[in-house]
């Protein structure tokens, strides 16, 4: 096609169901399974084998911003209400949670890679990054202060997250093997953080990373998409 562009699938309309009542947050596939949460609260299961249909539906009451599948059973979402949740798919229950009065959640992920990972690392309005073992969810492993502004959007792969930010930048963060326990380990053996990309002024959105080909792709407020080959 024209400017080097060509078109590689066309996408047809399928279906169309109204699962929410208000903005929704968050949607991901586990198979035919698919995960949907929105602004309200309210987090939505349905089967693309079933024709879509609504198989479970949860109200938490509290803002969901992301969520993302732990496993085939299980899922994470993380809420405005200072919570990171881990949820059993057949019951549609928490099964572990934590909280931080000091920050909001704003984002979630898990290396999907990598599935006996126990590890889920989170990206707050404070513009920390956090990393959690779901064995023992109350206590956060490892901390950074990677941003200066909200995280809006994370990756986590095998030893490093990789987040964006209101503050323009794309942060990696490299994961130590040793849990964070207290401020003076934090600083002498605790997690490092190094800026990949700076937009200056303008935040960056979102972000999405390719193992295989080990390109990183991210969208700015400003409209550019930014393409970045990691060596």
């Amino acid at each position: 096609g024209s400017g080097g562009y060509q078109r590689a699938h066309t996408f047809k309309l399928k279906a169309e169901k109204q699962h929410h009542k208000s903005e929704i947050s968050a949607v991901c596939f586990d198979g035919a399974n698919v995960l949907s949460t929105c602004d309200a609260g309210d987090i939505v299961l349905c089967n693309l084998l079933e024709g879509l249909r609504q198989t479970r539906k949860y109200s938490s009451g509290c803002p969901i911003s992301d969520a993302t599948w732990a496993s085939s059973n299980t899922f994470y979402t993380a809420g405005l209400g200072s919570t990171l949740t881990l949820w059993d798919k057949r019951s549609l229950k928490p099964c572990a949670l934590c909280s931080d009065e000091s920050n909001a959640f704003t984002c979630c992920a898990v290396d999907k890679e990598d599935s006996s990972s126990h590890f889920v690392a989170s990206g707050s309005d404070s513009g920390e990054v956090c990393l959690w073992d779901c064995r023992k969810l109350g206590v956060s492993m490892q901390k950074s202060k990677a941003h200066k502004g909200v995280i809006w959007d994370l990756v986590l792969k095998k030893k490093h997250t990789i987040s964006c930010s209101e503050d323009g930048h794309v942060m990696t963060v490299e994961l130590k093997n040793s849990p964070v326990s207290t401020d003076r380990k934090m600083e002498e053996d605790g997690p490092v953080s190094t800026s990949i990309m700076n937009e200056q002024s303008l935040p960056i959105n979102c972000l999405e990373y390719d193992d295989k080909s080990k390109w990183l792709v991210a969208g700015s407020e400003g409209g550019a998409i930014h393409f970045l080959e990691c060596t």
